[in-house]
């Protein structure tokens, strides 16, 4: 009886030693952006993408190739280069300048 009860004890503690600790994952996501919180970095190129305001996709368009890479899922991240979305961390994708511009509209940001 005395050893079970001490199984229980021991249990107990294991289950509610976790309860106030703070996860890694809480402390580093944003709930305003729904999205990881970028920390300590460097690289001012990463939030350079990330678009406001009125947006002249024609303008990022440095290459003049009329393609640019623009996040499927935060429309307002572009790029005249590959690489991910500092906000979700998904891929950006090549579309035309047209088809950006279009996405854009689409979901209610303003173009030039």
């Amino acid at each position: 009886m005395i050893l079970k009860l001490f199984s229980i004890i021991i249990l107990a503690s294991f289950l509610f030693a976790g309860c106030g600790e703070k996860k890694d994952h809480e402390d580093n996501y944003n709930l305003d952006n729904e999205g990881p919180i970028e920390q300590g970095t460097a690289d001012t190129t990463a939030s350079d993408i990330v678009r406001e305001g009125v947006i002249d996709v024609a303008s990022i368009d440095e290459n003049k190739d009329r393609h640019v890479y623009q996040c499927p899922m935060d429309w307002n991240v572009l790029s005249d280069n590959q690489g991910s979305c500092p906000v979700c961390n998904m891929n950006l994708e090549r579309f035309t300048v047209t088809t950006a511009r279009d996405n854009l509209q689409k979901n209610d940001f303003q173009v030039k």
